[in-house]
């Protein structure tokens, strides 16, 4: 490996030089792996370093014209779905959950038109945030990515898993535990806003909690903390009422009070005593002389000691056993 930073410099493919990175291609020197300040500015604009770049690079240089179209094409349209989803999501909570609090007689079209007016103010928003993503994290969009997820996203999904499979959780537990770990995600946000990395070479002066501790460490200890308020919170306040309980993912079953166990008691004798009515009433015969050989054609009385299966058996063989030349019954 100590040979592949002059390969790569010669213009060789990585995968001749090191047979596992099949998938690396060509590394242009001094461009996607530049170490000096100078020469990252002349190339991307970045003195910390042009990582932004690498796969545009890829796309546009190792890759045949029709596969190069194809993949442009691609990465534009996920670029537009994932604008799209983002935009219309927003302008949905903002129009019916927020917007209707204030005007609760709004009609359809007044928010049509809010929704659309509030997805064009955060398309503004997002044009005059580059600035702020070019300050953060040195420039780099995959780290301001990450960092930003590290710091709102483990509050939420605590909250929401804890809800799903922990019954104790109630709304007060959730709502702090939500609140806390949001609060302390947004200032560290903030300040890693207010204190940019140092360039390399230069003595890092930001305080403690922004240099020593790396943001997916920090993601860890804001669900931890999540997770404790949350805990704390639902133990020592009510728990929530069964109807809530239920609508989680591991529902109990109900269970059956003793009224309603004696109703169906009661349902299940009335229907019994019906089949049994019905029975006899089927049962009962003429008095013409039975012939040779057949049974009396005496009423028969049937008892029910099953269900409506012992008794559906017992009309059956009371139409068996009948009279065969037809003059018995109805």
């Amino acid at each position: 490996m100590s040979g592949l930073p002059y390969v790569r410099s010669r213009g060789v493919p990585s995968w001749l030089a090191c047979p596992h990175l099949l998938t690396s291609g060509i590394f242009p020197p001094d461009q996607v792996a530049c170490i000096v300040p100078e020469i990252c500015q002349e190339v991307c604009s970045n003195p910390t370093g042009c990582s932004n770049i690498a796969y545009p690079k890829l796309v546009l240089e190792i890759l045949p014209t029709g596969l190069r179209g194809l993949m442009i094409a691609v990465m534009m349209a996920a670029l537009m779905s994932s604008l799209t989803s983002i935009f219309n999501s927003s302008s949905t909570i903002f129009t019916m959950d927020l917007w209707k609090h204030v005007r609760p007689r709004a009609s359809e079209q007044e928010l049509m038109i809010v929704g659309r007016v509030f997805v064009l103010l955060l398309v503004l928003v997002s044009i005059l945030w580059i600035p702020v993503i070019q300050a953060s994290q040195s420039g780099q969009l995959f780290i301001y990515i990450q960092a930003i997820s590290s710091y709102l996203q483990p509050p939420v999904a605590v909250v929401f898993i804890m809800g799903c499979f922990w019954k104790r959780t109630n709304e007060k537990g959730a709502f702090a535990g939500l609140v806390l770990g949001l609060l302390l995600g947004v200032i560290r946000m903030i300040l890693d806003f207010a204190y940019t990395e140092p360039q390399c070479g230069q003595p890092d002066n930001r305080p403690a909690v922004v240099k020593d501790i790396h943001y997916l460490y920090f993601a860890l200890i804001l669900s931890v903390v999540t997770l404790t308020t949350l805990c704390a919170v639902s133990w020592f306040t009510e728990p929530p009422s069964e109807e809530m309980v239920r609508l989680g993912w591991m529902p109990d079953p109900p269970r059956p009070s003793a009224s309603s166990g004696r109703k169906r008691t009661r349902m299940g004798l009335s229907e019994e005593g019906g089949l049994l009515r019905k029975l006899k009433s089927r049962s009962a015969v003429t008095d013409n002389p039975p012939l040779e050989g057949s049974m009396p054609t005496t009423r028969r009385n049937v008892y029910i000691r099953g269900g409506a299966k012992e008794a559906s058996g017992a009309e059956r063989r009371l139409r068996r056993c009948g009279p065969r030349d037809g003059r018995g019954t109805d």
